[in-house]
């Protein structure tokens, strides 16, 4: 009887003992440091436009950036340099899809040579007038191929009462992270229509 009780007393103590170092273990606890989620915002995006400086005397470029050019004596098939390109100063880790308008050309007294192995006209409206895109998303900073490098006149018969401006400007965005059915191309649009005064559409 006695060895009985002994055990049971052991057993109970045992499971006392359990326990016991349960609920001690229960009160183990660890605390870390805060982790700190650090996020950093991709660097902005920053383009221009230039084209070298026309010098009349030589018909040839100069080495200065400027944003207009003056050609004068114009006559039938001369051919004058023009090389509009975009500088892209900063840009984005998502790269930058490159867009340029061109605007006012007379299709009938002049032509350009539109760059086609590096930028796309992505509008459908006849004529050289419209929007063209880089080929390739920019991932670096640096100069652009030119849009084009000349501009032919046609061989006219008669003087033309005037010769119209060719106006050109660039716009450039992020190539990722549009938003629900937005596209670069849409957004271009939208923007060098409003800044050109032009009604051109997607092709």
């Amino acid at each position: 009887m006695k060895k009985k009780n002994i055990l049971v007393m052991t057993l109970s103590l045992a499971l006392v003992a359990v326990v016991a170092i349960g609920a001690t273990l229960a009160y183990f606890v660890s605390t870390t440091n805060k982790v700190e989620n650090a996020f950093s915002a991709s660097d902005g995006l920053a383009i221009d436009l230039n084209e070298h400086n026309y010098i009349q005397n030589t018909n040839q470029l100069g080495t200065d950036e400027v944003k207009a050019n003056t050609y004068k004596d114009i006559y039938p098939n001369k051919v004058v340099p023009k090389d509009p390109f975009v500088s892209v100063d900063t840009v984005p880790t998502t790269g930058a899809d490159i867009f340029v308008i061109i605007s006012g050309a007379d299709d009938d007294l002049m032509s350009l040579n539109i760059d086609t192995a590096n930028w796309t006209k992505i509008t459908k409206e006849d004529g050289v007038n419209g929007i063209y895109k880089y080929n390739a998303s920019v991932k670096a900073t640096g100069d652009l191929t030119p849009v084009f490098n000349k501009v032919t006149f046609a061989n006219y018969s008669e003087k033309p009462a005037s010769i119209p401006s060719i106006s050109l400007y660039a716009y450039g965005i992020q190539s990722e992270g549009m938003s629900g059915n937005d596209t670069t191309s849409a957004l271009a649009l939208t923007a060098l229509n409003a800044k050109a005064g032009t009604n051109f559409t997607l092709a």
